[in-house]
């Protein structure tokens, strides 16, 4: 072999190792388009989102806001949905009465909250998601 074939060949095969090591991780990547604020009409908000089962963590972006990626805590992973909770601490403990969910059938992510422990939880906003082949 000569040397441009080597290096050819070397680029081909970092290609396929980056390209199955995505493929192969424990990570969901989706883009979110948003829906509803409370019952409103809300259309023109992206959301990112990266699931990381491995460290039971979630990363969201909003492209609109410049905070970069906010870490949560991931809850569970259910073949037909997904829920996670605000970090609120260091360790990543949350004891506030909020929670995340997405149905993994029809692709929304929803947020819900309430004020108080004894209160009913309000949905208060909705996207609609589809997954993302590469990372953001």
């Amino acid at each position: 072999m000569n040397f441009k074939n080597i290096i050819l060949f070397s680029f081909i095969f970092i290609f396929f190792i980056t390209k199955l090591s995505v493929a192969m991780s424990n990570n969901i990547l989706l883009q979110c388009s948003s829906v509803k604020f409370f019952d409103d009409i809300w259309i023109g908000n992206i959301l990112h989102v990266k699931i990381d089962e491995e460290k039971n963590r979630v990363y969201l972006n909003e492209p609109a806001n410049d905070y970069g990626w906010i870490v949560k805590k991931l809850i569970s992973v259910k073949p037909n949905s997904i829920t996670f909770k605000n970090c609120e601490t260091l360790k990543c403990e949350s004891k506030s009465f909020n929670y995340y969910y997405i149905d993994r059938v029809i692709g929304t992510l929803k947020y819900y909250s309430k004020i108080r422990k004894n209160d009913k939880f309000l949905k208060m906003y909705e996207y609609k998601c589809k997954k993302n082949k590469r990372a953001f």
